[in-house]
């Protein structure tokens, strides 16, 4: 898996400041949103959400409520 480069901008929203880390799902970037108002924000991409990929991890499953 492959981070994006500084200053891409993501989604035609975010401007990446710097990949902040990446695990086997997605990736966490330090990012300027065009529409926060010159706030920067935590943002995650999963990177891998195909069916195929996500087969027997418990993903699909829905949530139970604790007790």
């Amino acid at each position: 898996m492959t981070t994006h480069p500084k200053e891409t901008l993501l989604h035609n929203r975010y401007r990446i400041l710097n990949p902040l880390g990446q695990g086997g799902m997605g990736a966490v970037y330090l990012a300027d949103g065009a529409t926060l108002s010159g706030r920067r924000a935590a943002i995650k991409e999963n990177l891998n959400t195909s069916p195929t990929h996500c087969a027997g991890t418990g993903a699909r499953r829905p949530l139970t409520p604790g007790r």
